[in-house]
């Protein structure tokens, strides 16, 4: 009797000890181990999860197109018409260029146009050139404007210079 009333004291004396050296947390008489956190000393008994990181889509861009018109409308001998250029003045200079090598001295931009599309009618006595977001409605305001003004009105160009993705 003396020997178990010895081992409850001895137990009793030695029980604050035990729970001392708990890392954790001391719930309700026992020791629960740390929430597992990145740079702890004390080994995790769950894996980390780990956050998905989902990468930032990149931005779109996009960069204006350029196109021109250039006529020799006195003479009626040359013609300049260039789409896909980078600045509203880079399309202009290629179209005059393009109109005086084919002779003409009297070359005059017509329309310069960026992000659309463009059409040249030319009827008996005039011509004219429309710019719009399609192909088709330019080529359709560029015959109306012509036939109010002249007869014999058909297309005898049209092109599109729509911007272009670059990202």
């Amino acid at each position: 009797m003396k020997l178990l009333a010895l081992c409850a004291l001895l137990c009793c004396l030695y029980a604050p000890l035990a729970w001392s050296q708990c890392s954790g947390v001391n719930a309700g008489g026992g020791c629960v181990p740390p929430p597992c956190t990145p740079g702890s000393p004390l080994p995790c008994d769950q894996p980390q999860q780990k956050q998905q990181q989902v990468a930032p889509q990149p931005q779109v861009v996009w960069a204006d197109r350029w196109g021109a018109i250039v006529i020799d409308s006195q003479t009626g001998r040359g013609k300049g018409t260039v789409t896909g250029y980078a600045s509203k003045d880079a399309a202009i200079n290629a179209a005059m260029g393009e109109c005086t090598a084919q002779g003409a001295t009297h070359c005059k931009l017509d329309l310069s146009f960026h992000n659309q599309c463009a059409a040249v009618a030319w009827g008996a006595t005039f011509n004219i050139s429309a710019g719009d977001p399609s192909q088709k409605q330019a080529e359709s305001a560029a015959l109306e404007q012509c036939n109010r003004a002249t007869t014999n009105c058909q297309i005898v160009y049209s092109a599109c210079s729509m911007a272009e993705r670059v990202q």
